[in-house]
């Protein structure tokens, strides 16, 4: 594996192989739910993980996704294993140092901000807003090391 150019775009793409991770095991799960009784599955989960059964989280999640119909579940979960497939690919290309992967990664995650920055106007957290910072940091990281490299 060729060495990063920095240890910025390693972070980056580290970050974005943690999050393609994620994306994988919530994209199966979500598949594993189609055609099944969501409502007993989610319990039999909570079971086996010892959480709280009467955690607000888990009573939410319930809630929205009893009748949801099976191919939503299927759209929801295809399209959650894309968006893995491609943070697992910023992420393998900015870890191998490939600048195509470093204007990949600039695009994809400027094409996101104002669908993210909606959402924080709309509905309000602190989970949304550190994305929106850490997307926009990570963004004008980008731009400076593309800005640099072009530069005699």
């Amino acid at each position: 594996m060729a060495a990063p150019r920095n240890r910025g775009l390693a972070l980056i793409g580290g970050f974005k192989l943690v999050k393609a991770t994620g994306l994988v095991v919530v994209g199966l799960g979500v598949l594993s739910l189609v055609h099944r009784d969501v409502a007993r599955t989610i319990n039999a989960l909570v079971e086996q993980l010892r959480i709280d059964p009467e955690n607000s989280v888990i009573h939410g999640l319930v809630a929205k996704l009893v009748g949801v119909r099976p191919s939503r579940l299927e759209e929801v979960g295809f399209g959650t294993l894309f968006y893995a497939a491609l943070f697992a690919t910023e992420g393998v290309g900015l870890i191998l140092a490939k600048r195509w992967a470093e204007y990949m990664t600039l695009v994809v995650t400027v094409s996101f901000l104002p669908l993210e920055v909606y959402e924080l106007v709309a509905h309000r957290s602190v989970l949304k807003a550190t994305v929106v910072v850490v997307n926009v940091a990570v963004a004008l990281y980008l731009l400076r090391v593309l800005r640099r490299q072009r530069l005699p």
